[in-house]
């Protein structure tokens, strides 16, 4: 019964990222001259495209390395945790049902030794610190852009997921021995070494929830953030250099916001439509043509769905990765 209504919660969430995706499709194309989209894109700069994806391939190594210091690894082992990164950034783009999460700590399990349970505490506390960097890239730009509604409702949401995650973190790490202590007795009943199992990886999950204990991880991690927010900025600017959109820092910011907060959206494998719309909608707003938003939309999409497919086929070849693995630890 569980298998079946995972099967229909996964087809529902398909048939709405379609609906989604088509209508996102239909506003974004809205009152679009598609003569100028092809001329502009047409026109698009190979040499600046070239360096939009230089800049996307060190965003994918600084997420890697700041997972390496969540680890509390050295930061050579940081290429190590590559693979694993881009299966899951793969899975989560082409599979609506963050299968990528999970590949993320099967592939880096395998790759570095550390424990399941552990890695996954690591991947909470990552996606904590991303939603305090939305927050602090959202209130720096905020004095010089009008945000619009659904934007700043969803920058509110955020900031609530936020505090409450920030929350539950800290009181599990403040009250981590007691309730170890406290699960231990429940679990050790569990027949067979399962007990065992789950006891050691509540452990481990508490110690990855950790990551953030010493200075100098604090310090990598801060690093590799601003190093990761800084090179997804200059995406964005090189790909409107590229097609020949005159647009500042700010567009840039308001489009990088405006696609993260949206990651949360049903869709349709890789996020056609979706992803087009979330770029489109902030740069209209900001007085660019049409046809040259539509432009970047395009070319930004080919850049980092393109990027996610070639790495991860690649590294699932090399790592040997079954997906069918991924299934049964769901």
């Amino acid at each position: 019964m569980a298998g079946i209504s995972s099967s229909r919660g996964l087809w529902l969430r398909l048939v709405v990222g379609f609906i989604i995706g088509v209508g996102s499709i239909v506003l974004a194309l809205r009152a679009v001259n598609f003569e100028d989209v092809t001329t502009t894109l047409r026109a698009t700069n190979p040499a600046l495209t070239l360096a939009a994806l230089g800049s996307l391939l060190l965003t994918t190594y600084a997420k890697a390395a700041r997972w390496t210091a969540f680890a509390g690894l050295s930061q050579g082992a940081s290429w190590l945790l590559v693979p694993g990164l881009v299966i899951g950034q793969l899975f989560n783009t082409l599979i609506p049902a963050r299968v990528g999460d999970l590949a993320r700590v099967v592939v880096g399990s395998e790759a570095t030794g550390l424990g399941k349970a552990f890695l996954l505490g690591t991947i909470v506390l990552e996606k904590l610190v991303d939603g305090l960097c939305v927050l602090l890239v959202a209130a720096l730009v905020l004095p010089f852009l009008q945000l619009p509604d659904w934007l700043l409702t969803s920058g509110l949401d955020v900031a609530l997921s936020v505090l409450v995650l920030g929350g539950g973190i800290t009181g599990m790490l403040l009250i981590g021995d007691r309730l170890l202590a406290l699960a231990a007795p429940p679990l050790g009943r569990i027949p067979g070494r399962w007990g065992e199992r789950l006891t050691r990886a509540l452990a481990d999950a508490l110690r990855g929830l950790g990551g953030l204990r010493t200075w100098p991880q604090r310090g990598w991690v801060a690093w590799w953030s601003l190093v990761t927010w800084t090179s997804m900025i200059a995406t964005n600017l090189l790909v409107f250099e590229a097609v020949g959109l005159e647009a500042g820092l700010s567009a840039a910011v308001l489009v990088l916001i405006a696609v993260t907060l949206g990651g949360s959206v049903p869709s349709i494998p890789g996020r056609v439509g979706v992803f087009h719309s979330l770029v489109v909608a902030p740069l209209l707003l900001t007085g660019a043509d049409p046809a040259r938003a539509v432009s970047v939309a395009v070319v930004l999409h080919l850049l980092v769905v393109s990027t996610q497919v070639v790495l991860g086929v690649f590294f699932i070849w090399r790592e040997s990765v079954d997906p069918r693995r991924l299934a049964e630890l769901k």
